[in-house]
């Protein structure tokens, strides 16, 4: 009888490293660093299943498959950090948004806990963020409600392999979280 799979019950341990693309192609990691306070993610990956026609049936189907979209909410991201991410940079305590922004490239990883102990791994090998331009505020009012900070990255392929995301499982027998994080971050970096 095959193991009993367990669902995810929570989200925790978002980290990311900066990426830089070297003129010969080759790919540069920093130090992952880890934002607190994860809420919820969504990934969406764009997706498309065209059918082929002949003998009046269905004769091959074509996948193709795109972008994949990650909708990142945490409660509140450093200053240090959105401005990393947004590709700015903080000056006596402010972050100067504008237009010239140049978001970098990213590769980022995050933890679901395993119901039964364990945990799903997630990672992303490139992506590229938004600007921190969405906010919504609210006045309190007779109950306090907490403002999240959301944040939007479209992750690409890696390179000619077509990898845009990979998925482990601490359960699995095989599983390191070394080799993950080599797989993701380029190399066994200590977390900052």
């Amino acid at each position: 009888m095959a193991k009993k799979a367990r669902s995810v019950k929570g989200l925790k341990n978002f980290r990311y490293c900066i990426i830089t693309e070297n003129e010969d192609g080759t790919l540069t990691y920093g130090a992952i660093k880890t934002v607190p306070g994860m809420v919820e993610v969504k990934l969406s990956t764009d997706e498309s299943l065209d059918p082929q026609y002949g003998d009046d049936d269905v004769y091959d189907v074509a996948n193709s498959i795109g972008a994949t979209n990650g909708e990142f909410t945490f409660n509140a991201i450093p200053l240090e950090q959105r401005a990393e991410l947004s590709g700015l940079v903080v000056e006596d305590g402010m972050v100067k948004f504008n237009n010239n922004a140049n978001p970098p490239l990213v590769a980022c990883s995050f933890e679901g806990p395993k119901n039964g102990g364990g945990s799903m791994h997630v990672g992303l090998y490139k992506g590229q963020g938004s600007v921190f331009t969405s906010e919504e505020w609210k006045t309190k009012a007779d109950k306090t409600e907490l403002v999240n900070e959301p944040w939007n990255c479209t992750f690409m392929p890696i390179d000619a392999s077509g990898n845009i995301k990979v998925v482990g499982d601490s359960t699995h027998a095989e599983f390191s979280m070394a080799k993950f994080d080599a797989e993701i971050f380029g190399t066994e970096l200590p977390t900052v």
